[in-house]
């Protein structure tokens, strides 16, 4: 009875004693089998640690190089955002100066100045002068405006116009023309003529100076008007109209 045939894999040895002894026991081959086994697992183990480690290093070098690509596009950006940044605060400076300097020479191209003019372009210590120039004639003019409002506004002058003529005409004094007034002129509305009837209260009586009490000279004379009754005025000033009351 003959054993069974020949593995394909065994090992040359293992085959060359099975070629050898064709009869032999059943259990030479099954070691022989048993250690081919062994053999290809070992191989199939090496294979796959090969396969894994190689695997696990394209794995690092992958990360690696989109770690790096990440940090190159990182920097980049970075260093574009700074860039543009700059540009942008450049181009932003210019833009003001250009417009500082057209409203300067706008606005005073016209007047003309006793010093020497000072132009903003040209050096740093240039445009400073320029701008404290600016700012000065500013000042001056938020001065002006201020005074203007608390001294010198048109209600202020109608009433110290109407307070000097009426203390010149109770003083008797001629009257005469004041500055304010010719700024803010007096309209004056004649009267309508009046129906008959009782005499109306138009003419204000005049103004009468009491004797001292101590005096007793005084007091036997009659009193003397300051000045003489005028209707005509008493009345426009009673119903005279203030114009250029703008509203500050």
């Amino acid at each position: 009875m003959s054993g069974p045939p020949v593995s394909v894999f065994c090992t040359p040895a293992a085959a060359a004693v099975c070629a050898m002894y064709p009869n032999a026991d059943y259990k030479a081959q099954k070691k022989c089998a048993k250690l081919q086994a062994k053999a290809s697992k070992r191989e199939a183990s090496a294979i796959a640690k090969e396969a894994k480690h190689q695997a696990k290093e394209l794995k690092n070098e992958v990360k690696h190089q989109t770690k790096q690509l990440r940090d190159e596009i990182k920097h980049q950006a970075k260093a574009f955002d700074k860039e543009t940044r700059h540009q942008s605060k450049e181009a932003l400076k210019t833009l003001k100066r250009s417009l500082e300097n057209n409203s300067y020479y706008n606005s005073h191209a016209a007047s003309s100045s006793v010093g020497p003019q000072v132009h903003c372009s040209g050096s740093r210590y240039d445009r400073r002068a320029c701008r404290s120039q600016r700012k000065q004639e500013r000042r001056q003019e938020r001065h002006a405006r201020r005074h203007a409002r608390h001294h010198s506004s048109p209600l202020h002058c109608v009433i110290r116009s109407v307070i000097k003529t009426s203390l010149r005409l109770l003083a008797g004094e001629p009257q005469r023309v004041d500055r304010a007034d010719q700024n803010q002129p007096i309209t004056i509305v004649r009267p309508e003529p009046l129906a008959v009837g009782p005499a109306p209260v138009t003419q204000a009586t005049p103004f009468r100076v009491p004797a001292p009490i101590c005096s007793t000279a005084a007091t036997s004379q009659p009193l003397k008007p300051l000045g003489p009754p005028e209707p005509l005025l008493v009345y426009a000033m009673s119903n005279m109209t203030l114009r250029g009351q703008a509203p500050e």
